[in-house]
């Protein structure tokens, strides 16, 4: 969840990125801001700080041998230093001269002031052994550092078509960082099963956490239009290259759903289904070393090119919960392994 500061910081390292202007914007890119440059530079050292002092904590908070006393310890010595660092950032922010460059990168500086006060409370939350305000407030926190993200993309894509400051190098970096949120908290209780490590995360995809911080689950990163609200009340995920369209069989994606226990796999798969009737079917049992239940296996339903469904319904050893993986894909077999890493990466966490 750390690397999102890293994510956004990288945007204000755009001073380092002004050489001269490409040859194809020569002559359609404005004099470049010089002194929004110079001031983006500054604000470079502030976030450079902070992420340094961050990642500190986050090595502490992940090291399985420092104790709850120890992390309380370390968080309440370098907390005085983020606030001084997001300050800093606040007020240059306010010294960018470009109107609508100005706007975002204070959008960007008030990303720091919504991390700061998630780290303040998972601080409290540790504090108080309450692992419940703990999940909350790193969701915060990776909700705050996807939002930094998208604002520092738009920094990079303003520099580059107003000014000629070419910011691809960053963008690839704030690609590279976005898979990162794949932490889960432990300090106040017992910790949670790791869904994935970062390390070993496939560079091709992403992991998604749904906005209760309960479901997780790594889809192509090319499936950018994602929703983490609930669906009918219940946690889930949509993710998808057009989300509007999957549904449509226009475009391939997972829906996955986390609904009630103790409810009839056959009849969720009824509900969840092909709207249209297909070409061949088939409904098996299912096992692995986590779930259990019935998968529906669905092909050529309706028109469109990605009308292939996977459909798995299952239940943990708890039974406390009904798990709905929707996928729509084609027959390709690039989507075979994009199957086989949905599958295989899909939980919920409790």
């Amino acid at each position: 969840m750390w690397a999102l500061a890293c994510a956004v910081a990288g945007a204000l390292f755009l001073a380092g990125c002004a050489g001269s202007t490409p040859p194809e914007q020569a002559e359609t890119a404005n004099t470049k801001p010089e002194h929004d440059l110079a001031t983006l530079e500054q604000m470079r050292r502030f976030t450079r700080g902070w992420n340094e002092d961050a990642g500190r904590l986050v090595a502490a908070y992940e090291d399985a041998d420092v104790s709850a006393e120890a992390w309380l310890d370390l968080a309440n010595s370098i907390l005085p230093d983020l606030a001084v660092y997001a300050d800093n950032i606040n007020t240059l922010s306010l010294q960018i001269d470009d109107a609508e460059l100005r706007q975002l990168v204070r959008d960007i500086a008030a990303t720091y002031n919504d991390k700061l006060e998630s780290l303040v409370a998972v601080r409290d939350a540790v504090e108080a052994g309450d692992a419940t305000a703990e999940r909350a407030a790193t969701a915060g926190l990776r909700a705050a550092g996807h939002r930094g993200q998208q604002l520092a993309g738009q920094v990079v894509e303003l520099l580059r078509s107003r000014y000629g400051v070419d910011g691809e190098d960053i963008a690839a970096a704030f690609d590279a960082a976005y898979a990162a949120p794949t932490e889960r908290p432990g300090l106040s209780g017992t910790t949670p099963p790791e869904p994935g490590d970062d390390d070993d995360l496939d560079p091709g995809y992403v992991g998604l956490w749904d906005a209760t911080d309960r479901l997780y689950v790594e889809v192509p990163r090319a499936w950018s239009d994602i929703d983490r609200a609930p669906f009918e009340s219940n946690p889930a995920i949509l993710a998808s290259t057009d989300t509007d369209a999957m549904f449509d069989n226009s475009a391939s994606g997972v829906l996955f759903v986390a609904l009630p226990g103790d409810l009839r796999h056959n009849q969720v798969i009824d509900d969840f289904g092909p709207a249209e009737s297909c070409a061949d079917e088939a409904r098996d049992s299912y096992e692995d070393d986590f779930y259990t239940g019935t998968i529906l296996t669905a092909s050529d339903c309706g028109s469109g090119r990605y009308n292939d469904v996977i459909l798995l319904v299952v239940a943990p050893e708890t039974d406390d919960a009904t798990l709905v993986v929707f996928i729509g894909h084609d027959d390709s077999a690039l989507d075979e392994d994009v199957l086989d890493h949905i599958l295989d990466s899909f939980q919920i966490v409790d």
